[in-house]
């Protein structure tokens, strides 16, 4: 799949005005506060906000998720620009990409991984610590099981490593959500078996 350069006001993800929460689990809900972020809305903003942008994603699984494996935290611009030079070149992007546009585009993916709480920093940027709540952590693997009916597939899903989570972080998390009833996990032998107390999205987030 190739990746698409996301403009500026897309990447920065600085919004104004106010947000109806109901489909991401402030059922019925209306926030009019000054412009802050709950954690959790953000963590499910920045779910979505990967899922539909590539080139997000691919910044946080090919760069950012070794780093962490490796303990290293303080990031660099350079390696993220060598990533796109190295993408763009192999036919990955869409077009050619001369360095001003690398330079523009890598700016505001730090812009935009630091908005969205996975990098801290303004001048220099740092992996910040990973941590998902279980009820963000439910309403994704519900958001992923109408995709992904399998229990066993869906905890070995790519799409956990945007919070930087390994199959065993996945199961206990798994088992914490089940401790708090917002779905019930059981396994036996290789049998999965992941159920929710909701038959859609919308019911799932009224009911929490």
């Amino acid at each position: 799949m190739r990746r698409h350069p996301v403009p500026a006001s897309k990447t920065s993800w600085r919004f104004s005005g106010t947000l109806s929460c109901r489909s991401v689990g402030h059922a019925g809900a209306r926030d009019t506060r000054p412009w802050t972020i709950p954690v959790a809305l953000e963590k499910i903003l920045y779910f979505h906000a990967a899922r539909a942008d590539r080139l997000l994603s691919d910044v946080v699984t090919e760069i950012l998720v070794p780093m962490h494996e490796q303990g290293l935290t303080d990031l660099q611009v350079t390696p993220i620009q060598r990533s796109l030079t190295q993408w763009a070149e192999a036919g990955k992007t869409t077009g050619h990409w001369p360095q001003s546009t690398i330079d523009r585009i890598t700016r505001g993916l730090l812009a935009a991984l630091r908005d969205f709480g996975v990098l801290q920093g303004i001048v220099h940027k740092k992996i910040a610590p990973s941590f998902l709540q279980v009820e963000t952590f439910a309403y994704i693997m519900f958001y992923l099981k109408q995709h992904q009916p399998s229990g066993s597939k869906l905890i070995e899903l790519p799409d956990w490593k945007l919070f930087f989570l390994t199959r065993d972080g996945v199961k206990r998390l798994l088992f914490d959500a089940h401790q708090h009833e917002l779905l019930e996990y059981h396994v036996a032998g290789s049998v999965t078996r992941l159920t929710f107390p909701a038959a859609t999205l919308e019911e799932y987030a009224q009911r929490h």
